[in-house]
This record gives C-alpha cells, sequence and structure tokens, in this order.
C-alpha cells in the first residue's frame, strides 16, 4: 500500500500530489485519514471554537490559515490570495465563508501575538515551528493516524516503513 501521510489538511493538497494514486491518505495532522474513498477518522475544529478564534486573532493581527478538507480560509494572509484561497477580513466574511466547512486544523503564522497561544484551548495542541504554529485537535498526529490506518487493513507497525521531511 502507498499512504500519503502529512501535516497538511486534504484542502492544501495539490492536484499534481493526488494524481499520484495513493490507497490512502493521512492529513491535518491525523485529523483525516481515509483508505481509498473510505473515511476512516475525522476530527475538526468545532464551528463555535473557530469563530471565536476568528474573531480574536482578526482583532490580534495574527495571521490564520483555517485549513479544511477542501477548503482554505485565510485570516490576514493577503499574501497567499494567488493561491485561490479566500481572504477573511471581517468576522462577517468568516461566518460567509466558513458555512458548513470541514476544518481540521489552523496553522498560525509568523510570530505569534502576544496572547495567541493563550487563546487555544485544551480541545487544542499548539505544535510549534519556526516561523508559524500548528493548532490540531488535541490528541491527533500522524502517527496515529498511520496507527488508524494500518489497523484497518490488517498490517502492524513493525510490517510498515515511513520517511519524511522534518524533524517529526
Amino acid at each position: 500500500l502507498r499512504i500519503l501521510c502529512t501535516g497538511r489538511t486534504r484542502g492544501y493538497l495539490y492536484e499534481p500530489v493526488l494524481d499520484l494514486d495513493f490507497d490512502g491518505i493521512v492529513a491535518g495532522a491525523g485529523a483525516h485519514v481515509t483508505l481509498g474513498e473510505e473515511l476512516l477518522y475525522r476530527r475538526q475544529v468545532e464551528p463555535a471554537l473557530r469563530r471565536r478564534l476568528a474573531e480574536a486573532f482578526l482583532r490580534l493581527g495574527q495571521p490564520c490559515i483555517f485549513e479544511g478538507e477542501r477548503e482554505m480560509l485565510l485570516l490576514g494572509m493577503e499574501g497567499y490570495a494567488g493561491f485561490g484561497w479566500p481572504v477573511i477580513r471581517s468576522l462577517e466574511d468568516f461566518d460567509r465563508l466558513s458555512e458548513g466547512v470541514t476544518i481540521n486544523k489552523l496553522s498560525l503564522f509568523g510570530e505569534l501575538k502576544p496572547g495567541a497561544a493563550e487563546l487555544l484551548p485544551p480541545s487544542l495542541t499548539l505544535i510549534p515551528n519556526r516561523g508559524y504554529g500548528e493548532a490540531v485537535p488535541a490528541g491527533c498526529c500522524k502517527s496515529d493516524g498511520m496507527r488508524r490506518l494500518l489497523a484497518a487493513v490488517g498490517i502492524g507497525r513493525e510490517d510498515s516503513v515511513a520517511f519524511g521531511d522534518s524533524g517529526n
């Protein structure tokens, strides 16, 4: 089996990558796991929480990408508008564009604004990186997503091989 395991959400994967015909995908740092077309696991940032965070990040000026399974919502990230993703400039924009959207994680860009990390509740885990931070549903990680997928196909971890491009 060929499985793509990535911190990026499905909405952040480009068509040439998806055209590689993976048997399964662990995306969003383990928050979205599929085997073929079958959804094995999904965690999302609840709509009420993401709205509260959008309001607070707009007030703080904290750039953030709300990463979804299909959509990417850019908050204060006009420089990324060339990707074709909508830019959120107000809470009204957020309400309109996020309706019915599944968001698996948030990426906070640049140096975190004072107070931004403290806004994240225990239901989200902040993974700090150089120049950005990722907020994922607590308990989600790529290794957990792989464990779920391997269990679904009956393959033990000792019979799998993984490789990547960063420290995790």
